[in-house]
């Protein structure tokens, strides 16, 4: 993570990262007995927009499994200490 700046932070909120070209954000949203952690990556690929395409659908199944992983083990840290 030492390529990612914090470039937004709110308590109970969101926490949103920065790289050159890409942006990554981790928000909280509540539901009536529970939470839910939604993570949104946004990129610019070299090529405009025929490189974000052909980028992005690549990148995508990759980040699939990597975001999974790393929304899981956030679960398993937070509700560990709950």
């Amino acid at each position: 993570m030492s390529i990612f700046s914090l470039a937004s932070f709110a308590p109970d909120d969101h926490l949103t990262l920065r790289a050159p070209g890409v942006a990554d954000t981790y928000a909280v949203r509540a539901r009536a007995d529970r939470s839910r952690l939604v993570a949104r990556f946004l990129f610019k690929a070299p090529g405009g927009r025929l490189g974000d395409a052909l980028v992005g659908r690549s990148l995508a199944l990759g980040d699939l499994v990597m975001m999974r992983k790393q929304l899981l083990t956030l679960k398993e840290l937070a509700e560990h200490h709950a």
